[in-house]
């Protein structure tokens, strides 16, 4: 299909002379020297933003516009020296052009504040990241702020920061990264500005600071303008486009191919940046996208729906879904794999394929009406009715040529749809896709103790670790439909959407960004979707005779069960010891609010140890 969004890169300034000029503007408490270009960037020259300066002082960066109307991305990245921040912080904002065109815009009154550093700007966007303490950044658009967001300020020395926005209605969903790690990604906002340029701005709030940049580049995609041209290089005068179906049309096949996004200089020159994915047959209507599990692991698979410009949905589930496997028997027994429609409406089964095993069910294969379950096995069905007494009711499909991995693989339910390209077979897109692995955070035991992995949820993403479990019993259920788990301590906190997603609502999330897990609020008592609500453990000395003791403090929720709380203890941070028999309980006080406070003390006087450390462990 054409292109309607055909990108326009531009380099701000690498500070060597090569970029558009810029703007700069100082404001300062007290007599300190100007910005300035210095030798010895990571390509040359770079820009000392801030120089030295003490008290409330700082200064803005401004870039005129380069032609953004229309845009529907925007992406600002530059390379900063992060290690000499010493104190507050600094801010990128994307500066309504309409509203205060090419002129320095100054938030702030007097010295530099937070609202220089934050860019509360009318009708404009800004992200501020604070560096007195290295680990907040906040986002804001026409004067309203967001909370605050954590992230880690990386010590080093050049390291790239990306600001990226994605046009959503009105609004716009906003990304941030330092040195390759998230800070926040598709934050939305309630507006955008139509046409913006960037100015770049940083304070000192009474130390000194400096802040180094070089790099600084934008890249836009903008919508294709009625007469087919695209903006010129310096996005104002535009270009006649040439050869346009050649240069525009693309198409990718439903076959399945490989998709690459490749990274050029505005000169043309390949850099050596390249991501990409490759995705197999397409089902019609579904689009592939990027997801990332509980653990951390880069997908591409199907998703339930298509998303532009917002968030990608969850991973599609269904029809047919995979709800238990045996995939490394105890001796004696056989490989199964079970089979649910989770759909409301009947799925046949003729010519479904079960990718790993070399499994399709033949053309007399039977319709699966909603809710019902098939078993696939490597053995002949009788055999393996002899030895797991399946219902009746349940077919039992087999034997299989594949096997199973022990340590793990790719297991997908793939089925037939029409190919949209005359004369050529089906299509067999995946509906379920179940990535197993046998080594932790994945349940260990059924790797070969004989217990099964169970599908906690049918809709749960079956390449994840946190949407199976180990089946209680050797040999599983198989033909057995299992009953929901009971309602976890989560529920009380999350959406059944957010109980799917476990970037918000896993144990180790943290859904407020407070930098304390989901688990750790629950069990300390504090609310895990409120980043005001936090009670940290604390550890105080005391004396008791002639020896001074440390004691450690910490609040419990009450009635907590399935749950092993113990204290560790270390002489160097690295090496954690169980520390629950050096510790006796000095008192538990009921709050009042469903939880205790206890305090313990270490039984060890401080007096006879270099150091100590001390730590809470939740299994």
């Amino acid at each position: 299909d054409p292109d309607p969004d055909p990108d326009v890169v531009t380099l701000l300034s690498d500070f060597d002379g090569n970029g558009l000029a810029y703007t700069e503007a100082a404001y300062r408490g007290a007599a300190a020297p100007a910005g300035s270009v210095v030798e010895g960037g990571p390509t040359g020259s770079y820009y000392h933003l801030l120089d030295g300066a003490t008290g409330n002082n700082g200064n803005n960066i401004a870039f005129p516009a380069t032609g953004t109307a229309g845009w529907k991305t925007a992406t600002l990245s530059m390379d900063i020296r992060a290690d000499r921040i010493s104190a507050d912080g600094f801010g990128v904002g994307f500066i309504d052009v309409a509203t205060h065109g090419n002129a320095i815009v100054r938030p702030g009154a007097g010295g530099f504040g937070d609202v220089e550093e934050r860019y509360l700007v009318s009708n404009s966007v800004g992200v501020g990241f604070r560096t007195f303490n290295g680990t907040n950044a906040t986002v804001s658009y026409d004067g309203q702020e967001s909370a605050d967001v954590f992230y880690v300020l990386p010590a080093a020395e050049w390291i790239p920061v990306e600001v990226s926005m994605t046009r959503n209605g009105d609004g716009a969903n906003l990304s941030a990264s330092i040195n390759g790690e998230s800070v926040f990604t598709d934050f939305a906002i309630a507006g955008a500005p139509d046409d913006f340029r960037i100015q770049i701005g940083g304070r000192t709030g009474g130390a000194s600071m400096d802040l180094d940049l070089d790099n600084v580049n934008l890249v836009t995609s903008v919508v294709l303008k009625p007469d087919g041209d695209t903006p010129g290089p310096d996005g104002g005068t535009p270009e006649p486009d040439e050869d346009t179906t050649e240069r525009r049309s693309f198409g990718l096949s439903s076959g399945g191919e490989e998709v690459f996004l490749l990274s050029a200089t505005p000169s043309g020159e390949r850099t050596d940046y390249v991501h990409g994915f490759t995705f197999g047959d397409s089902a019609a209507g579904f689009s592939f996208g990027r997801h990332v599990n509980s653990i951390g692991k880069i997908s591409y698979p199907p998703l339930k729906a298509t998303s532009f410009n917002a968030s990608n949905d969850l991973p599609r589930t269904g029809p047919l879904v995979i709800t238990e496997m045996m995939y490394h028997p105890a001796n004696g027994s056989v490989e199964f794999i079970e089979i649910q429609n989770i759909s409301i409406s009947p799925v046949p089964l003729a010519g479904v394929q079960i990718s790993g095993i070399g499994f399709a069910f033949g053309p007399t294969a039977p319709e699966l009406i909603p809710g019902e379950i098939v078993l696939v096995v490597e053995t002949d069905p009788a055999t393996f009715r002899s030895i797991f007494n399946p219902p009746a009711s349940v077919s039992v499909f087999g034997p299989y040529s594949g096997r199973l991995s022990n340590g793990g693989e790719k297991v997908s339910l793939r089925l037939p749809e029409a190919n949209p390209v005359a004369l050529e077979p089906d299509l067999m897109p995946s509906v379920d896709i179940a990535d197993y692995n046998d080594s932790s955070p994945w349940p260990t035991s059924p790797d070969g103790t004989g217990t099964t992995l169970v599908r906690i949820l049918p809709a749960l993403y079956g390449s994840d670790p946190n949407s199976w479990l180990a089946s209680l019993n050797p040999g599983g259920t198989p033909g057995f439909v299992n009953s929901a788990p009971p309602i976890d301590w989560r529920a009380a906190y999350f959406s059944e959407a957010e109980l799917l997603n476990a970037t918000i609502s896993g144990p180790l999330a943290d859904a407020d960004f407070d930098g304390v897990s989901n688990l750790l609020e629950h069990i300390f008592g504090t609310d895990p979707r409120d980043a005001s609500s936090i009670d940290l453990p604390t550890v105080s000395m005391v004396s008791d005779g002639e020896e001074t003791y440390a004691e450690f403090s910490y609040l419990l929720r009450q009635g907590l069960t399935g749950f092993r709380i113990r204290i560790e203890a270390s002489s160097d941070l690295a090496e954690w010891k169980n520390a629950e028999g050096d510790f006796t309980i000095q008192s538990e006080v009921d709050n009042g609010d469903g939880t205790s406070t206890i305090t313990a003390r270490d039984e060890n006087p401080a007096g006879a140890q270099l150091g100590r450390y001390f730590r809470i462990r939740v299994n």
